[in-house]
């Protein structure tokens, strides 16, 4: 696999399809939480997940590599896991799907101060495009160092969508 930087390891498709479903990705990311229990249940009601689920999905982690067993506890194997840029993927398109319902219930059930949500419609030259998404990437990056640091307690899910509204010409 390739590297982006230290701080990232681009995963491919075949691990990517195996990981998919979101919640192999909270999990990994509640490991670091400081309250983080190596239970099934607990982690099912973190999550809202079945507690079955819960440990299909730590066991599928623990075998592919991505989380260890150290003692009674279990750590993530790799700070931070990234999809190549660009590349069609039915896995990764799944994945989008799935964080996208997760922003649209949480518009019913989050406080308004526990999330953000905003858009802007606006017209652009589309030559842009790879500028946009070399800084969304970037801007991405930034916020997740600034949010990690400390001690995290809960596990948020950022998505940010540029996306064409109008319809091109035939």
């Amino acid at each position: 696999s390739v590297s982006l930087s230290p701080e990232f390891e681009t995963i491919g498709d075949d691990l990517l399809t195996a990981i998919a479903d979101w919640q192999h990705f909270a999990i990994l990311s509640l490991l670091d939480t400081k309250s983080f229990r190596n239970d099934p249940r607990w982690i099912g009601e973190r999550l809202g997940i079945d507690p079955g689920v819960a440990r299909d999905t730590v066991e599928r982690l623990l075998r592919l590599g991505l989380a260890r067993l150290e003692g009674d506890t279990i750590v993530p194997t790799r700070r931070n896991l990234a999809t190549s840029n660009d590349v069609p993927s039915a896995a990764l398109r799944n994945s989008h799907k799935q964080s996208l319902e997760q922003a649209i219930a949480a518009l019913e059930y989050s406080p308004v101060e526990e999330r953000d949500v905003s858009s802007v419609t606006m017209a652009i030259d589309v030559q842009r495009i790879p500028l946009a998404k070399e800084a969304i990437r970037a801007f991405r990056r930034r916020l997740m160092r600034l949010l990690e640091a400390g001690s995290p307690d809960e596990v948020y899910n950022l998505n940010i969508q540029l996306v064409p509204v109008t319809r091109k010409k035939s």
